[in-house]
């Protein structure tokens, strides 16, 4: 209701009692709660009259464009995809019902494969409650090494997902790409995220970090039939 006082000047009770299946009462009493939230409803008397909110209360419309808002939601709605997250959700409608926007000119999807979706999951929901996770890990030289790691953010870079966590093994702070995390546990242990230190801003860089100086390294080009292209 809120949101639609704001795209409207004045909405009457019965419009909102219409809009919402409910009773004009019901009407008044959600405008008192609204009014007790500190959002400033102005009640306007006559045959036109109705509810609105202060017009000074009302976010400046022109500080987003219809690209602005296009932009923000269709992050929001691949990242809402991913992670099956209801307040993504709920974001979008706001800006939609308050910035008529039109349709994306774009869709963007960032779930990397979608056997992954569901570790995301489960890595986020571990970071918002501090759980330990404990996992394999997949070396670079194709070794399997046990992890038990206090995870801090997800990081979406290079075309794949990583987690940054602390890990225990290491007594250091890691990177682990997502693809190269098997048998992923989520523990019923907590840490404390207070004694982590923040991620470095400017990293040292990826590609370097990968770079293998070896004189028995060289390039190949491999090529699959349109075949295998249908199987994917």
């Amino acid at each position: 209701m809120i949101y639609m006082l704001l795209n409207h000047e004045i909405l009457s009770a019965s419009a909102l009692a219409e809009k919402y299946n409910v009773s004009q009462r019901t009407i008044y009493r959600d405008i008192e709660a609204i009014c007790a939230a500190g959002i400033p409803v102005v009640s306007y008397q006559g045959v036109n009259g109705g509810y609105g909110i202060m017009e000074e209360y009302k976010m400046d419309k022109s500080l987003l464009g219809s690209h602005d808002v296009n932009s923000i939601v269709t992050l929001l709605r691949s990242m809402s995809t991913i992670f099956e997250d209801e307040k993504a959700e709920e974001t979008i409608h706001k800006l939609q019902s308050v910035y008529q926007a039109g349709n994306p000119s774009m869709s963007l999807d960032i779930g990397s494969w979608r056997p992954y979706n569901e570790t995301l999951r489960e890595i986020k929901n571990a970071i918002a409650k501090q759980l330990v996770l404990q996992f394999e890990y997949v070396s670079v030289k194709g070794e399997r090494i046990k992890r038990s790691v206090e995870p801090i953010h997800l990081d979406y870079k290079y075309d794949s997902w990583y987690l940054y966590a602390f890990c225990r093994v290491r007594k250091g702070y890691r990177e682990f790409k997502l693809p190269r995390i098997l048998s992923l546990v989520v523990t019923g242990e907590h840490f404390q995220l207070r004694q982590h230190d923040p991620k470095p801003d400017n990293p040292y860089d990826y590609r370097r970090q990968h770079t293998v100086k070896d004189e028995n390294v060289f390039d190949i080009r491999l090529r699959f039939s349109p075949v295998c292209m249908a199987l994917r």
